[in-house]
């Protein structure tokens, strides 16, 4: 859902590699993954928000934005009675405001950060532009402490920010007391979006979980038993892998939200539950799904947070499934109309596929292609809200995406660019063979010394060993040679 995550590696013996989200945020690794290395992903933040980051201002002030003074107000006391043992207040956080980024509560800033005064009676820091860690609304590793961080928008609300801001504070919280609630994202790729009976059973589940968490009385335990029941019909199609994905998405998205939505008393909620979620929209799904099961829990089981705080390996919905009293009977859910619906999207889902990589293809304007045709490139971060594989190997990536190998890196942020895989077995985390972008504005300008090409312009990062090349007509097209 929406604005900007990041995400972490753990361990983990997974062909590709530990890909855990952090919820919207990111551990920041070092530059050059290599096959069995990988990326950090930027996610974006709370549900709802994809927009891109607001343009950097010409000019470093010292001064405090007002935003930023009251986005940096003490939470209110309290939220242990929200979920026990998190406490927003203690937690560090870094806003870019479009000129300057903000550093509070950082118990050791790094150096490139400079003391700017307090703020609400803590030491206040701050440095000229973007720090590389505040990519998305998030959580990062800034000075080798995690960080919550926040891009802000115009176009947002104080008391939205506020609360995008409460759901990457709470990542923070979930990656030390929770770290194994975060899902391997490299499966998200391979989740069978193709298939219309899982599209069909997971919009009934919510629909399902929306009346139980609304319903009054015993209403609630039949509306549960329907989306339970749901749930089992797509578990029953769905492998191993993609129903782990799905859980440990509901464990930090949906907490996540539902700390959100607790916080600012559910009075944004209903428009999550207005969307109609695409077939490819997995993981936003999971952050409704998951909250709506917390939400179900507080009436049918109340106590569930702490009994999860004690064994937080059981998954929501099995939560759930041990409050219904027995002999409950599921409510009534309109199935056939849902599945037909769903049949129907599933074949536009391709027709749509094929003409945004169409449209990506014919866009008008400058482009850069990068071609590492022996030695692939390989993710080091990437967005998984902002992604869509248009076709078996070939992938849009629309606000940002980081490759390397052992020559150098490429990040495109804030713009789309198309990847093409080097392999069958993955489209991304099996290495990538290109990346291209297009549409820009203006030419491609690289720079070239002592063997090494730079390209430092927005919305392009890139430094490369050992490269090549070439410019024709409106295109630039890089070389990248083999193995070091």
């Amino acid at each position: 859902m929406g604005k900007r995550y990041l995400l972490q590696q753990i361990n983990d013996t997974r062909r590709f590699g530990a890909i855990a989200l952090l919820g919207t945020g990111a551990l920041i690794m070092s530059v050059g993954a290599s096959p069995g290395v990988p990326p950090d992903v930027d996610a974006g933040g709370a549900a709802g928000d994809a927009s891109a980051a607001p343009a950097p201002s010409p000019a470093h002030a010292s001064a405090v934005p007002a935003q930023v003074e009251a986005l940096l107000r003490a939470p209110d006391t309290g939220w242990s009675a929200i979920w026990p043992g998190f406490d927003p207040a203690s937690v560090p956080v870094a806003l870019y405001d479009g000129g300057s980024t903000w550093l509070f509560r950082h118990p050791a800033p790094p150096a490139e950060f400079q003391p700017n005064g307090s703020l609400h009676g803590k030491p206040l820091f701050s440095m000229e532009g973007r720090h590389p860690a505040v990519t998305a609304n998030a959580s990062a590793v800034i000075g080798e402490v995690r960080t919550a961080t926040l891009l802000l928008d115009r176009d947002d609300r104080d008391d939205r920010l506020r609360q995008i801001l409460l759901h990457e504070s709470f990542h923070v919280y979930q990656r030390r007391a929770h770290p194994h609630w975060s899902a391997n994202e490299a499966d998200l790729f391979l989740y069978p979006v193709e298939r219309a009976v899982v599209l069909a059973e997971a919009r009934l589940e919510i629909l399902a979980l929306s009346r139980a968490a609304n319903e009054q009385g015993n209403g609630r335990a039949s509306w549960a038993q329907a989306a339970l029941e749901a749930r089992g019909r797509r578990y029953a199609v769905l492998d191993s892998t993609a129903i782990a994905y799905e859980r440990k998405t509901e464990w930090n998205e949906g907490t996540a939200t539902y700390v959100e939505q607790t916080g600012a008393a559910w009075e944004r909620f209903d428009t999550l539950l207005d969307r109609q979620y695409p077939p490819e929209d997995v993981r936003q799904r999971a952050y409704v799904s998951g909250a709506l099961l917390c939400r179900a829990l507080d009436f049918l089981r109340p106590g569930w947070r702490i009994a999860l705080e004690q064994n937080d390996t059981i998954p929501l919905d099995v939560l759930l499934a041990g409050a219904i009293p027995a002999g409950t009977v599921a409510a009534t859910l309109p199935v056939d109309s849902v599945l037909t619906a769903s049949h129907t999207e599933i074949a536009l889902l391709a027709v749509r596929n094929r003409e945004r990589l169409r449209a990506m293809q014919d866009r008008p304007g400058y482009q850069l292609r990068i071609q590492s045709l022996e030695e692939p490139l390989f993710p080091e971060r990437f967005d998984p809200l902002n992604m869509v594989v248009l076709e078996p190997g070939v992938v849009l990536h629309s606000r940002f995406v980081r490759l390397g190998n052992g020559r150098g890196s490429v990040e495109v942020f804030d713009w789309e660019s198309l990847t093409i895989a080097s392999g069958a077995n993955h489209p991304l985390f099996a290495g990538v063979r290109e990346i291209s972008i297009t549409g820009l504005s203006t030419p491609v300008v690289v720079a070239q010394e002592t063997g090494t090409i730079r390209i430092a312009t927005p919305p392009l990062q890139l430094v490369f060993e050992g490269a090549t090349f070439v410019t024709l007509d409106s295109a630039t097209i890089i070389t990248l040679p083999g193995g070091p």
